[in-house]
């Protein structure tokens, strides 16, 4: 609770307590002169699709389909139509006035409250959206950068301002009006594009990351050879003694014994570890955020300050999500709903989890249990896989630069985060990102690399801070390879 007297001038549409909070208000003042959003906005926001439309809803290879995207895309600073619906032409021509077009900038209405990406649906020229998303576009003369925009309306200043004018309460819906009245914090251009450069760079490294796994993936399809059977319910066939057993009734366990004997030069999962271990269970009261992380059958769920592994080891669903594998290296946690398995140093670790993960097609046919269906040790460790595949190296290493590619992506978008708040704050200057940019677009990244090594999860020139760039090297030759990858596509 508190109290507090205001100025009438000092008053907004909105007289509601919340939207008047001290924390509200602290953020607000520091932007207080800032221009209006409305300002480099070319027409007014707008809502998607309001009414009814699951049952136009086609499959993504339907002639003339139409991406349909929701809040489930804005996962990050940019919005991807991997998981998105699609509708019928029909719909979307029905539907023409919630059109999204490629680049544009969407915010969610409710969902992730407030979360704001741009939106990448190439080859798409656009998307069609539903009621909660709202679409916001640019004016193609506003001095303003649209990926240092979008930072800033993640930002706390930018969060805090459509808090306070949807409401000031509890932060469950953004209203459409509060768009336009958003104060931006506007620098001088050069030193904004040095921090949309940073979100720009950071999807450079995401598209090579997704990249080094499509060619991963390609690799494996090349080498995995099999025939996938009927079910024993569609055809009826007799069973080989040799797998007979007291779950391999089950016509999806017959189909996936039958299916894996088609695969070639291949051998049993227990062939290629030394060993295997059940995670071990823990209440989630008991559960403290910490350095290390958690893993559930989902993969990495959350953190801890205990660890009950300390090494590289091969996780894997056993109920839950099922099918689900991650690498694991270092010190962390492993829960009872996985299996945790050493690999032996001659085969390669990333390439049997990435096959398992993402082109073992017998996962249904492996699990016991009609109520909660696991895959059991035995089951697992049962599991056949081509020697070819667990062997080879070049699938494994691009499989490691794309992790580690997507990990500089992620702490890229980290620093562009930072350096807003550290602008704003006033921990640097508008000058010296001017400067950095200046000297990067003359080939000069001596600035860039000073200000970079600055950072930390922290925020910026914290003394003591563990650096976010260990290696700032790596992270130009990650960079100069994603750029030389996307120049030759």
């Amino acid at each position: 609770m508190f109290a507090k007297r205001y100025n009438a001038d000092e008053l907004i549409d909105i007289i509601a307590a919340p939207a008047y909070s001290p924390e509200l208000i602290e953020y607000v003042k520091k932007v207080a002169n800032a221009p209006y959003l409305s300002q480099f906005l070319s027409q007014k926001p707008k809502l998607g699709i309001t009414g009814t439309i699951a049952k136009d809803y086609v499959s993504a290879d339907t002639k003339d389909a139409v991406p349909y995207v929701s809040t489930k895309q804005v996962k990050g600073l940019h919005a991807y139509m991997d998981d998105a619906k699609y509708i019928s032409k029909e719909a979307d021509i029905e539907w023409a006035k919630c059109r999204v077009d490629d680049g544009d900038i969407i915010i969610n209405k409710s969902g992730n409250v407030g979360a704001a990406a741009v939106l990448c649906c190439a080859p798409y020229k656009y998307v069609n959206s539903v009621s909660d998303i709202i679409n916001i576009k640019l004016d193609k003369t506003a001095s303003i950068d649209r990926d240092f925009l979008v930072v800033y309306l993640n930002s706390p200043y930018g969060q805090k301002q459509l808090q306070r004018l949807s409401g000031g309460a509890i932060f469950s819906h953004v209203s459409l009006h509060a768009i336009p009245d958003i104060r931006v914090y506007h620098s001088d251009i050069k030193a904004q594009k040095y921090i949309g450069y940073k979100v720009r760079q950071a999807e450079q490294l995401r598209t090579w990351a997704k990249r080094l796994e499509g060619m991963a993936d390609s690799k494996i399809k090349d080498l995995f050879h099999f025939n996938l059977v009927d079910s024993l319910t569609l055809k009826p066939r007799r069973m080989k003694q040799q797998v007979l057993s007291a779950v391999s009734l089950a016509p999806e366990f017959a189909r996936a014994t039958d299916s894996q004997m088609t695969f070639r030069n291949s051998s049993k999962l227990s062939d290629f570890i030394s060993k295997c271990k059940c995670g071990d269970p823990i209440k989630s009261e008991d559960r403290v955020p910490g350095p290390y992380f958690y893993y559930g059958a989902s993969g990495p769920i959350d953190t801890h300050t205990e660890f009950n592994f300390n090494g590289k080891y091969l996780i894997i669903a056993q109920d839950g999500s099922i099918g689900c594998a991650n690498v694991a290296d270092g010190k962390f946690w492993a829960n009872n709903h996985v299996w945790v398995l050493k690999v032996k140093d001659e085969y390669d670790i990333e390439s049997i989890c990435r096959f398992l993960d993402k082109h073992f097609p017998c996962w249904k046919g492996v699990t016991t249990g009609s109520v909660v269906p696991k895959v059991t040790s035995e089951n697992l460790l049962n599991i056949l896989i081509p020697i070819d595949i667990a062997k080879n190296r070049e699938i494994g290493s691009k499989l490691r630069l794309a992790v580690t590619t997507a990990a500089y992506a992620k702490k890229l978008t980290a620093s562009a985060k930072t350096l807003v708040e550290a602008l704003i704050e006033g921990q640097l200057t508008e000058q010296q990102l001017i400067q950095a940019q200046q000297a990067l677009e003359d080939g000069d990244n001596s600035l860039d690399q000073a200000i970079l090594s600055k950072l930390s999860a922290e925020g910026y020139a914290i003394e003591g801070a563990t650096p976010l760039f260990s290696d700032v090297d790596e992270l130009y030759s990650l960079l100069e390879e994603a750029a030389q990858a996307e120049a030759e596509e």
